[in-house]
This record gives C-alpha cells, structure tokens and sequence, in this order.
C-alpha cells in the first residue's frame, strides 16, 4: 500500500495549481505535504477517516521523522541555495539538488511510517470523497488552526484532480 501512495502522492502534487496549493499550507501552517497527501491517498484508497485522537496517533512517527529528518535536509537545501558565491556556483548547485533528492527520499520513507501506523479504526461509513476530505481537515486542525478560506481554497486546489478523476485513487492493497 505504502508504494501505491506514494505513486498517488508524486502525481497529485505534478497536477497544475496542487504544489503550490501544497506549499502554500506549509508555510502558513506548518503542514507537512507528504504527510497530508498520504492520509488524502489512504482515504481515496478506501481507508477509514481518522477522528482526532486517531489522526494522532498515526502521525507520532511520522511527524517525529519530519522534525528530525525532513526539516534539516530542507533547512540545510535552503541554505545552500543561500550560501552559492560564483566560485563555488556549480558544486553548490550540485549538492542542492542531492539534498533535494535526499528530502524527497526521505518524504518517501515518511509515508511509510504512516501507512504503516494507520488506524484501523476510523470513520469507515464515509463515502471516500467525504473521507479524503475529512482526513486534511481533521489533519490541518491537529496543526492548532481552523482552516481559513485561504486554506479552504488551498485544499480544494489539492483535491480537485482526485475528485475530477485527473488523477486515480490508489489501488487498495489485496490480500
């Protein structure tokens, strides 16, 4: 399943107007993008929604590993990208763009962990459409902040092309 997400997750995120849809909640909110298109995937997968005490605790992991991991590979992607002096321009430009694969790397093995901690108890009577829905809100309220219209906006530009069917639901796992 983790591998079905992460398939879903690159391809949401090349549609038009979801990446910066997507950074746009980071930067106001604090949302981690992998994170909150991985808990979109496994609803659109048919995984039950998460209530809040469900949400958190399938995040604990993976939100650890995005502090710990995710964030300083983006801090020190960020610094370079400050630090490049015309002597040194091209091997900067080099290691950025490692560090940047290192970070989508470790985007990847996040979701992993989620996929892995997800409840499996939850909100499962939920159509998938109310329940992809459900799963970034109930996620963006575990950041501290009621979603405004600005964020609102932002997650109907995220998941539009799963709802239009530009992009396919991950194929749930069979056993």
């Amino acid at each position: 399943m983790a591998e079905a997400v992460w398939q879903f997750t690159l391809s949401l995120y090349d549609q038009p107007g979801v990446a910066s849809a997507c950074l746009s909640l980071q930067a106001r909110r604090g949302v981690g993008v992998s994170a909150l298109l991985a808990l979109i995937g496994l609803a659109a997968a048919g995984r039950p929604a998460l209530e809040k005490n469900a949400m958190e605790a399938t995040l604990a992991r993976a939100e650890h590993f995005q502090q710990a991991v995710i964030e300083p590979l983006r801090a020190a992607r960020r610094g370079v990208r400050g630090a490049m002096a015309p002597a040194i321009e091209a091997d900067a430009h080099a290691l950025r763009h490692d560090l940047q694969a290192r970070e989508i790397e470790a985007e990847r093995l996040q979701q992993q962990l989620l996929v892995a901690d997800y409840a499996a108890s939850g909100l499962s009577e939920l159509p998938w459409t109310e329940a992809v829905r459900l799963n970034a809100l109930v996620y963006l309220a575990g950041k501290n902040a009621s979603a405004s219209s600005e964020d609102e906006a932002d997650l109907e530009q995220i998941l539009a092309p799963l709802l239009n069917g530009a992009v396919g639901r991950p194929e749930p796992q069979r056993n």
